[in-house]
């Protein structure tokens, strides 16, 4: 071949695909003794297998920078991606947020002595604007918060009531684990992901008995979510970090769930002592009002008795006054009712919910501990091969192996730590966005769950200050009586008093 073809070759191989032309001729020079940059002591041949050479290590420098590039933008300290995964499915109930879901009711069902299956409670849930009105027994109740588990891992699910058989049947009991019920289905649905499943939307909805079942049947084969990819949320997509940030406020609200639980027990306690302390102020209020019952008695039969000296203002006076404590009491005993609603029932839930939370939190510190512990092994097991450069243990693909000799970097430590033992790398990789998913899932929900307690809590405290609104103003006609009746005594009306009340029990 002739000078020309050669100039020609180096024009099309090297000039024309862009290669810088200084690193090709100090390339060059390197592969003959006395150098190489001379054209003419090439052959064609030995030329052409000289720029294929090249530009394979170029190809290998190129692969490697794009590796060190990585490498340099994976800040350990300040790691974020967002990644794709499953968009849920927008369903009739999750499109309206002015849903109300309430508990109505419900029955126990006496199965007989010679039933296969045992006795239950049936709980009557109506699902407002939609009409849907349904039984559930509380092991459906079970059910959907399983299914909820196991799809949304990332979500917080609200407690249940537990199950306790030995006051299955008492109503107190039931009513109380009614509220529960109805509490978590309505919390459910605060939530925009948990609204939008399907199981949901038929748990409410679905009717009959028979299609319910055949529902919780095909469920049966659904698995644990562990997948990122597979991760169900409202756009699709994922956003996963770790930052020290992140890790701070991770701590403090650790340390505001407990101090909350703790809040919300002591609460609780209290309550019941609220509770205790006005069935004594009731019952210590209908015991005056028996005593003053007894003297009506006594003053009624001298009345009766003498033919002179009758006071039957006395007579109205007690019968006043009877009146005035048995209300009292009774007005007392309205409030035990509301105590245990408004305040046990209300601060128990909300302290199991704030004991759910502090097992959800747990999920992060799982992830991380699963993160760091396979992070530790590997990284010895990698530093182990890297010292005795055990280069046919690294696991490598013979490219990735070549780009890594051609460009000299086999001594390159955080590079070959990096490329070595792809699979387990991988796994590595994928513990360390599972951490990280949890990190920021569980810092959202916790912030959502905190924001939807601030309404619930006014929500809630506005039902009780409007009903002991009206509660005052009902309190209020009977001291305005009570008063009445006592100005009228002053004015000797005593026979309107007597005949218009009697002694109250």
């Amino acid at each position: 071949m002739s000078l020309n073809d050669k100039e020609e070759l180096l024009k099309i191989e090297i000039f024309n695909k862009g290669y810088d032309l200084e690193d090709f001729s100090a390339y060059m020079d390197k592969q003959k003794e006395n150098g190489g940059t001379d054209i003419d002591i090439w052959t064609y041949e030995e030329l052409k297998q000289q720029i294929a050479q090249y530009q394979q290590i170029q190809v290998s420098k190129q692969h490697v920078e794009k590796i060190q590039q990585h490498l340099e933008g994976e800040d350990e300290q300040n790691y974020q991606k967002e990644l794709p995964c499953v968009q849920v499915e927008f369903t009739e109930l999750g499109s309206n947020e002015n849903t109300i879901i309430s508990i109505e009711s419900f029955e126990k069902i006496e199965t007989g002595f010679f039933s296969l299956s045992a006795s239950y409670v049936n709980y009557k849930i109506n699902t407002q604007p939609f009409g849907w009105v349904v039984n559930r027994r509380y092991s459906d109740f079970e059910w959907l918060r399983e299914i909820f588990l196991k799809q949304y891992p990332g979500v917080f699910i609200p407690p249940i009531a537990n199950k306790t058989t030995t006051r299955m049947y008492q109503d107190v009991y039931l009513i109380k684990r009614l509220r529960f019920l109805e509490r978590f289905l309505r919390q459910c649905f605060k939530s925009p992901i948990l609204r939008n499943d399907k199981y949901f939307q038929e748990f409410l909805k679905v009717k009959e008995e028979k299609d319910f079942k055949a529902i919780m049947k095909s469920t049966e084969k659904i698995q644990k979510t562990t997948k990122i990819d597979k991760v169900i949320t409202v756009d699709g997509k994922i956003n996963i970090q770790l930052n020290q940030q992140m890790n701070d406020s991770h701590k403090q609200s650790v340390q505001l769930l407990n101090n909350i639980q703790n809040i919300y027990s002591k609460l609780r306690k209290q309550s019941k002592q609220l509770q205790k302390d006005f069935e004594i102020a009731s019952l210590d209020l209908f015991q005056m009002g028996e005593s003053f019952a007894q003297l009506h008695s006594f003053v009624n039969q001298y009345n009766k008795s003498t033919q002179i000296g009758q006071n039957y203002q006395l007579e109205a006076l007690i019968i006043t006054l009877n009146n005035m404590l048995v209300l009292w009491g009774r007005s007392f005993q309205d409030q035990i009712k509301v105590i245990q609603d408004d305040f046990i029932n209300f601060f128990k839930y909300h302290d199991i919910e704030a004991n759910q939370m502090k097992e959800y939190v747990k999920l992060r510190e799982q992830s991380q501990q699963e993160y760091l512990k396979y992070d530790q092994r590997l990284t010895l097991k990698k530093e182990k091969l890297f010292t005795f450069q055990e280069i046919n243990k690294w696991e490598l693909d013979k490219n990735i192996l070549d780009d890594l000799r051609n460009t000299d970097q086999l001594k390159n430590k955080k590079l070959c730590m990096q490329v070595m033992l792809p699979k387990e790398t991988q796994q590595l990789n994928d513990l360390r966005d599972t951490f990280a998913f949890y990190n920021v899932s569980i810092y959202s929900e916790i912030q959502r769950i905190l924001m939807q307690s601030v309404k619930g809590f006014s929500d809630h405290f506005i039902r009780l200050a409007n009903n002991q609104s009206e509660s005052l103003t009902k309190m209020h006609v009977h001291w305005a009586e009570i008063s009445t009746n006592l100005n009228s005594l002053e004015n000797n009306i005593t026979n309107e008093i007597i005949q218009g009340q009697q002694l109250l029990q």
